[in-house]
């Protein structure tokens, strides 16, 4: 219950950031008069030609609801016209975007913005994909028990539940009672070997902790103090990848700017446009990957479902975005990916250093 909660608070925390960021294009509210009580300006219009505010101001706390579900059903239109382009048509959407087509979109980093809350708010909720990859790991793989564990449960409390159908119609099935002792059973395996195999994880990190030269004693002594607690440094590594996220729009910067150099149409804010499109495009991707993960459906796909995916989006954004041709995109797709491979390493060091600060 608490997954649940903590996940919805999560998507409205993100729905109401990017609404924050995401400016009111063609949405004007009535039509002013008089000054403007910013800048004094004549008003002629729903918004002060000079400074930009509103006409209209309100001091009244059902005007404030009332603006706060504005801007989040504002926000949701725009979505519903930027998601279909984003998936269908990325590099259009950014080529419109970059070329002041703006007003219908929702703008890339309030976009951002939502799907980085929504991606952890249903990691939370569902459970991170790709988890099934580690079913057939090691028995002291922590995370493989705990995913065993969790499905043993799920078909325990269905057993347990077609029992009490079956009492409550006064009928017995000692098959069935025999099938609940043995789930029973193997629960309790489970939890020891869950309990055991994590002591062992710990020793074996600790262990390793001590044997840490990097030839920076300051360093040296921050990474022996997280490795020496791995349960700390995990929840450091989780927390700061929901806080840092954006850092990966600069990391990626500089890899999408050597791919054009010689091209003097194209600036840094047009690439910064195309990388944070893309990256909303990842993050949404994880979500559904993650749903796929809880319904069971396609699960063993997951890896090549999303590694197509993403050199397929990376292909057609790369082509309308910066009007490429089909061999100009293919190469960049491929740098581009290789790239994008050496941007998670850096934001992953990035991750873990301040884990261990």
């Amino acid at each position: 219950m608490n997954n649940e909660i903590e996940a919805a608070a999560s998507m409205a925390t993100g729905m109401v950031l990017a609404a924050a960021v995401e400016p009111e294009q063609g949405d004007a509210q009535a039509q002013g008069q008089g000054k403007c009580l910013n800048c004094g300006t004549a008003l002629n219009g729903s918004y002060c030609h000079s400074c930009g505010q509103t006409a209209h101001i309100h001091r009244s706390i059902s005007a404030f609801l009332h603006d706060l579900m504005h801007s989040i059903f504002h926000f949701e239109g725009k979505i519903w016209r930027t998601l279909p382009m984003l998936f269908l048509h990325p590099g259009t959407l950014t080529r419109d975007y970059v070329h002041g087509h703006r007003a219908r979109y929702v703008s890339p980093l309030a976009l951002f913005l939502f799907c980085v809350f929504l991606m952890f708010a249903s990691f939370n909720w569902l459970g991170a994909p790709f988890r099934h990859l580690d079913v057939k790991a090691a028995p002291t793989d922590v995370a493989a028990l705990r995913a065993r564990t969790a499905r043993i449960k799920l078909e325990s409390a269905k057993l347990s539940s077609m029992e009490a159908a079956l009492k409550a119609k006064g009928g017995t099935d000692s098959a069935l009672k025999e099938q609940i002792a043995a789930q029973e059973e193997k629960l309790s395996e489970l939890s020891l070997e869950d309990t055991l195999a994590t002591g062992l994880n710990k020793e074996i990190v600790q262990e390793g902790a001590k044997d840490i030269d990097t030839g920076n004693p300051n360093l040296d002594v921050r990474l022996q103090r997280a490795l020496s607690n791995p349960d700390l440094l995990l929840y450091k590594l989780q927390s700061s990848a929901y806080k840092f996220s954006w850092l990966m729009i600069p990391i990626s910067l500089p890899f999408l700017w050597l791919l054009f150099p010689f091209r003097r149409d194209v600036t840094a804010y047009d690439h910064l446009v195309f990388i944070t499109y893309s990256l909303s495009f990842v993050t949404l991707l994880l979500v559904l990957l993650a749903i796929v993960e809880h319904i069971r459906l396609l699960a063993p796909y997951q890896d090549r479902i999303l590694t197509m995916a993403v050199l397929a989006h990376m292909f057609v954004q790369l082509r309308r975005a910066y009007q490429l041709s089909v061999k100009g995109a293919l190469w960049r797709t491929v740098l581009l990916a290789i790239s994008a491979l050496l941007v998670v390493g850096l934001f992953a060091i990035i991750l873990f250093l301040m884990g261990a600060s």
